[in-house]
């Protein structure tokens, strides 16, 4: 069983940079590939970025799809199956000096997590972003990040289990989806949950990776779009609908969304 010296990862490495006792790695692989079963020197978060692929680790196996961030321990076995598509992934290395980690490794964070979606995830995607555009502040952002995903990673390992969703935020995501066609404030639903709403915001985000204001975007335009396909009822009572305040604002922000604007979109789902 190979094991990897710092720094080296199995696919084609297409940019890194190194920070205060991590180093950042965009990696891509090829469709249809296999790497068999390896170990990294140092412990490593892996968001996936594009494409999907199985991964085998120990004994058991996971789904790896786009926005998930997986946290493999310094020496943790595993392999890799891609299938159809390639996969981009973003790598991140903790190394011996990176913000007391080698701490923690024994007690708190030697076995394997993943988070799909929620406040870690949303972390990486934003670290991902410093990567892209590194300048003088970056290294500041870089560690401020990764302290958050590394506090989710620890209670994440204290408790055994992934941080579970509140029921208050479980009534409020139901209170959007419920009152698509309404001008629902998020004032309004904190208060019918009994939270503040900078707190719902901040849970909201964390769970769900998005503000409750994309949330019930996107919802509007789910629902619209299954509409558009199996009913023939005009554009504008689609449109309100759905919560927008007309036909031309339905029209901007769904070809924002799709790329189509309703009418083509309903010509081609058909």
């Amino acid at each position: 069983m190979h094991k990897l010296d710092p720094g080296c990862y199995c696919g084609r490495i297409v940019g890194s940079r190194q920070g205060d006792g991590f180093l950042l790695t965009e990696t891509v692989y090829s469709a249809q590939s296999r790497i068999p079963r390896h170990s990294h020197h140092h412990p490593y978060l892996c968001l996936i970025r594009q494409g999907h692929y199985r991964e085998r680790y120990g004994e058991r196996e996971r789904e790896c799809r786009p926005h998930m961030l997986a946290f493999h321990p310094a020496g943790e076995e595993h392999s890799e199956d891609f299938g159809r598509h390639s996969v981009r992934s973003f790598n991140i290395e903790l190394q011996d000096n990176c913000l007391g980690f080698e701490r923690l490794t024994d007690h708190q964070l030697g076995r394997p997590a993943e988070m799909r979606g929620g406040r870690s995830a949303w972390a990486a995607h934003q670290l991902y972003r410093e990567f892209s555009s590194w300048d003088g502040c970056s290294p500041m952002a870089a560690q401020g990040l990764l302290t958050l995903i590394m506090a989710d990673l620890w209670r994440y390992a204290e408790s055994g289990r992934p941080l579970r969703k509140p029921e208050w935020l479980r009534q409020a995501r139901e209170i959007i989806e419920s009152a698509l066609g309404e001008k629902l404030t998020i004032a309004q639903v904190a208060r019918k949950v009994g939270v503040h709403p900078v707190y719902l915001c901040d849970q909201f985000r964390r769970f769900y990776d998005c503000t409750p204001g994309e949330f019930q975007r996107r919802r509007r335009i789910q629902r619209s779009s299954r509409q558009l396909r199996e009913s023939n009822r005009p554009l504008a009572q689609i449109a309100l609908d759905n919560g927008f305040s007309d036909q031309s604002h339905f029209t901007r922000v769904f070809k924002e969304a799709t790329g189509l604007t309703p009418g083509k979109y309903r010509r081609h789902s058909r």
